[in-house]
C-alpha cells in the first residue's frame, strides 16, 4: 500500500505529454524558419536596391555637373567619378552586392546601365538606368 502511495505522490509529465509538446514545437519551427528565410532574401535584395539607388543619385549628379556620364565598367571607376557627390562603399560587396557592372553609352556617355547581383538575396538582378531601377531576373 505505502508503494502505491509513493508512486501517486510522485509529480512530473508524461511520455505521452512531451512528445505532444516536441510535436507543437517542430511544427510552429517548420512554419517559421521558411519565413526568417525568405525574409533575410528580401532583406538582401532591399539592400542592393538601396546601393543602386545612391549609385544612380550620384550619377544624377556627376551629369548634372558635366553633361554625361562617366566611362569605366565596375565599382571602383564608378565610386570615383561619383566620390565628389556622394559617398559610396569600398567594394561592391561592403554595398551588399556580389557582382556589379556599369556600361556607359554614347559619345559623350548619355546614358548608363548597371547590373547588380544582390549577396544572399533571391538570385533576381538589380538594373539600373537613368530612367529607373528594378528587380529584374536578367541584365543585359
Amino acid at each position: 500500500m505505502l508503494a502505491t502511495i509513493r508512486l501517486r505522490d510522485q509529480r512530473g509529465f508524461s511520455l505521452i505529454e512531451l512528445i505532444i509538446v516536441v510535436a507543437v514545437i517542430a511544427i510552429l519551427a517548420a512554419i517559421m524558419i521558411p519565413n526568417f528565410l525568405s525574409q533575410r532574401q528580401r532583406a538582401a535584395d532591399a539592400r542592393a536596391m538601396d546601393a543602386i539607388a545612391n549609385v544612380r543619385k550620384g550619377l544624377g549628379m556627376f551629369a548634372a555637373d558635366t553633361g554625361n556620364y562617366p566611362t569605366g565598367t565596375n565599382w571602383a571607376a564608378v565610386r570615383t567619378a561619383v566620390a565628389p557627390y556622394i559617398a559610396l562603399p569600398a567594394t561592391e560587396a561592403d554595398a551588399g552586392l556580389s557582382a556589379f557592372s556599369y556600361t556607359a553609352t554614347g559619345t559623350p556617355p548619355t546614358s548608363y546601365t548597371i547590373c547588380a547581383t544582390p549577396a544572399g538575396g533571391t538570385g533576381q538582378r538589380v538594373r539600373g538606368t537613368p530612367d529607373n531601377q528594378a528587380l529584374v531576373a536578367t541584365c543585359p
